[in-house]
């Protein structure tokens, strides 16, 4: 399912898709699953039963430095890895990481924007799944 949202005209040199991804593990192995943004432009989801390597290019054009991420989830954030509700910039690459241990079930749900560098006004946003078990 792609959730997509565009703002104005500059949204142009940015690409919004869904990042959906999960990992099932039997215990006593974690569930891990991971997004990342970097900085070239391209999306990395981890995970065994969703996600991509590389999932989708993000930049189409400019240089990652030129824009800033901001990601707002909820649900089990307790297990997540990864700064919320803050403007990173993108000349760095910008992961999130969700880990289940020891028979657990977490999931957060919620979206990322993009912006221009230092503007705090996004180009448009799109939906963040992820999703971790550790089964016995």
């Amino acid at each position: 399912m792609m959730t997509m949202m565009l703002i104005g005209a500059g949204a142009a040199p940015v690409n919004f898709q869904a990042c959906d991804v999960s990992d099932f593990e039997l215990s006593p192995t974690n569930g891990v699953a991971a997004i990342q943004f970097t900085s070239a432009g391209v999306v990395n989801e981890t995970g065994n039963t969703g996600g991509a390597a590389p999932a989708f290019t993000w930049l189409r054009t400019g240089a990652g430095a030129d824009f800033d991420i901001r990601v707002s989830l909820t649900g089990d954030t307790g297990s997540l890895v990864g700064t919320l509700g803050t403007w990173q910039n993108l000349g760095s690459t910008r992961s999130w990481q969700l880990t289940a241990t020891g028979a657990t079930v977490r999931t957060v749900t919620g979206s990322y924007e993009i912006s221009r560098a230092g503007m705090d006004s996004p180009l448009g946003s799109a939906g963040m799944t992820m999703s971790a078990v550790s089964d016995t």
